[in-house]
This record gives structure tokens, sequence and C-alpha cells, in this order.
């Protein structure tokens, strides 16, 4: 047998999806076996390739993959108020409308994730996720620490077909949360169509994915 293929459900826990670590992936099918993430410090490159509406291709993933030493401990994980709301309802919460420039980079960081998703490459998709919504993923998937034999395990891309890849459909509402972060509901579709609450957080000039909440039927109440 080939465990490599049966990585989505051996190591779901692991899995980024856009909500707890089998939702980044579940949710917004940002990966298709494993969590990764934009390597800390790198900016994600926007390719002509990757548009909004259209399925993103593998090879538009091109962050450098996060490494063993760089990944966080779970106890770094803290508790997020806007992942931690009811999952029967959804409220956006207060912000200001981002600028163009804010909603150019997260736009790029969003389509970024998705492509390594696409390519089945956990450890890019690492690089484009937060030390603490990894350490959270973690700590939710039952993993004490990402070590080397899994890490190993996860240094081989196992790519989706074409026919399943995941496209991006909308980026919405994007504000300036109070906390300073950056909000947006984002539509994506894959083998069905979800609409999620995704919060990005600048570091060293880049906007790395945060939190996620999925945002229940086709609810998205703005804030009062």
């Amino acid at each position: 047998m080939d465990h490599r293929r049966n990585r989505s459900s051996r190591w779901s826990p692991l899995l980024v999806t856009l909500a707890g670590l089998a939702m980044l992936a579940a949710m917004m099918g940002m990966v298709s076996a494993t969590p990764s993430a934009l390597a800390q410090g790198t900016t994600p490159v926007a390719s002509p390739a990757m548009a909004l509406g259209e399925p993103v291709p593998p090879e538009a993933c091109t962050v450098e993959r996060r490494t063993l030493e760089s990944m966080p401990s779970p106890a770094m994980a803290t508790p997020d108020p806007i992942a931690s709301a009811s999952p029967a309802t959804f409220t956006l919460p207060e912000g200001t409308v981002a600028s163009p420039e804010v909603v150019s980079a997260v736009t790029e960081t969003l389509l970024q994730s998705i492509a390594c998703g696409n390519a089945g490459d956990s450890l890019r998709q690492f690089a484009i996720l937060s030390d603490n919504y990894i350490a959270t993923l973690l700590v939710q998937g039952g993993v004490p620490t990402l070590g080397q034999t899994i890490y190993d395990f996860l240094a081989t891309p196992v790519p989706n077909p074409p026919e399943a890849w995941i496209r991006v459909d909308a980026i919405e509402d994007v504000q300036v949360l109070l906390d300073g972060r950056v909000g947006a509901v984002v539509t994506t579709t894959g083998a069905e169509t979800r609409r999620s609450f995704v919060v990005f957080v600048e570091r060293d000039g880049v906007y790395l994915i945060d939190r996620l909440t999925p945002i229940p039927a086709e609810d998205a109440t703005p804030a009062a």
C-alpha cells in the first residue's frame, strides 16, 4: 500500500484546513493532504497564472518550504475569539476597509496557499501560516510536536489531479480588524463551494494566514 496516497486520512489532524487542522483543507481545499505555509519573512510571489475564478495551478506554488527547525512549538498556541465563536452563526468583526495594497497582499498569500494545496506540498503551505496558527493546528490535531518522522513523511508532495484543483471565487469584505490583523470573507470551490472568514497577520512585510472560521450556510452578518 502506498501510505503517501493515504495521507489525507492518516494525517488529517495535521492538515491545514481553514478552521482546524482538518479544516483549512476541508473548508477551503487549501491542502490536498497536509498543511503547509509561507516561510516566515518570504514574500509570496504572485503568478500571472493565478486568478480568481480559475483553478490555481500547482506550479504557481513558489514559496520556500518551511524547515523542521523553523516549526513552532504547540506551546505557542493561544485561543482566538473569532475562531472560538459559535459555529451556528457568524458575525463579521468590526474593522476598517483595507487599502488596495493590503487587499493585493492578502490575495497573493491566499492564492499561493491554494496553489501549494493543489500541489500537495504541505511543507510549502506551512510557510504561509503564522507560527501561532500552526501551533494551534498541532494542538487541535493532538500532535505534541512535528518531529523528524512526520516531517519526512510530509516531504514528498502528493499533488491533486487537475480535476480536483481548488479555485478561489471571491475575496470580499477585506478589512483591518481592531487588533491590527486583516480579515476577509473568502469563497472557494473544490468538491463543493465554501465560505470562510480568513484572518491574516503581518510579519516582516508578509501577510500570513493566522486563523480561519467557517461561515455557516450563506450567512455573513455585518458587524453592528
